[in-house]
């Protein structure tokens, strides 16, 4: 009972979210020429929740006043990542990653004891696949604040990954049970190893609660992927359908099996057949055509599209073949 009730004080302040929040609203009454490096940190904070655009602009100014001001590098990071990810920005999420891992970085040179830097620089190298190294800088991130209910939930984002959705789970659990108001970015983390872990409901409700905070930005792939296989086996066909009409309107291009290529990489094999399966059950869109093969030099083929793409060219020739007869036969 000691450690549960210490590990929610030390959650609540090394969180910062009931730090920051006092600040920033302490900020609003100063005027511009009085804001220090921790007031505009807090400001951006506060608008991080809303949007990016704004918060990268408090964090720039932050950092200007403070240039050893570490946890302003990670944030700034984050909101890069995420603004390259919105509908609005259009811009380029592979340069916008590499931007987020150079602040990570750079916080990790001003406070290697900071475990945020740590976390926001592993889960960076694990989603885009680089799954050992990124799996240090998680470890390291939970050695040095394992009683953060954020680190906890920032930390599962990479578990499923890493082929431990089980305890991805259990940290989300527990960071929720330690953070009595969590900040809404924290389903976006959670929702992959519910999923894997067959929690089915609960993976569905948190791409929903994730989605809620996106508006109006377009919505992350990944959460519609990972709600449409939720749904189906959690018996709600009809949602299944509808997640999955909204995924091909939204990412026409992105069928399974680019998806499976080039947006996720796994340790085990069991998380992307268990994925691939579900989708198949609820409809989605499999396979990349053969006429798109060439838009991705890079894909890693699934068995199942060989096989329908090898039935699509049997039945090509063979409609090619009964054309030129029929054309012969007029002649």
């Amino acid at each position: 009972m000691q450690n549960e009730v210490s590990d929610d004080v030390i959650s609540t302040l090394g969180g910062r979210g009931l730090l920051t929040n006092l600040a920033a609203a302490a900020a609003r009454r100063k005027g511009p020429s009085d804001l220090k490096a921790y007031d505009l940190f807090a400001l951006g904070m506060a608008d991080f929740e809303k949007g990016f655009a704004e918060s990268i602009k408090f964090f720039d100014a932050a950092i200007a006043k403070d240039p050893q001001f570490g946890f302003a590098y990670v944030k700034k990071g984050w909101a890069i990542f995420n603004y390259a990810l919105s509908a609005s920005a259009n811009g380029d999420v592979d340069e916008a990653a590499n931007e987020f891992e150079r602040l990570s970085r750079k916080a990790i040179e001003i406070d290697p004891y900071d475990a945020e830097g740590h976390v926001s620089l592993g889960d960076k190298l694990i989603w885009w696949g680089d799954l050992a190294q990124g799996a240090v800088e998680v470890e390291r991130a939970l050695e040095l604040n394992p009683s953060s209910a954020d680190i906890m939930a920032l930390s599962a984002g990479a578990m499923s990954h890493l082929g431990r959705p089980e305890q991805g789970a259990a940290q989300c659990d527990k960071a929720y049970r330690l953070n009595s108001a969590p900040p809404p970015w924290y389903p976006a983390f959670c929702y992959e190893n519910y999923f894997f872990t067959k929690r089915y409901q609960e993976s569905a409700e948190a791409s929903k609660r994730h989605y809620a905070w996106q508006r109006p930005r377009k919505e992350d792939l990944t959460a519609l992927v990972f709600r449409a296989a939720a749904q189906i086996e959690a018996g709600a066909a009809d949602d299944a359908a509808a997640t999955i009409a909204e995924w091909k309107q939204e990412y026409p291009q992105v069928p399974v099996e680019a998806y499976m290529s080039f947006y996720i990489a796994y340790s085990r094999q069991q998380e992307a057949d268990q994925l691939v399966a579900s989708l198949q059950k609820a409809g989605a869109p499999m396979c990349v055509p053969n006429e798109k093969l060439a838009d991705f030099p890079k894909l890693q083929h699934m068995k199942i599209c060989d096989e329908e793409r090898a039935k699509q060219a049997v039945r090509g020739s063979a409609g090619r073949r009964s054309v030129g007869i029929a054309a012969s036969a007029g002649c």
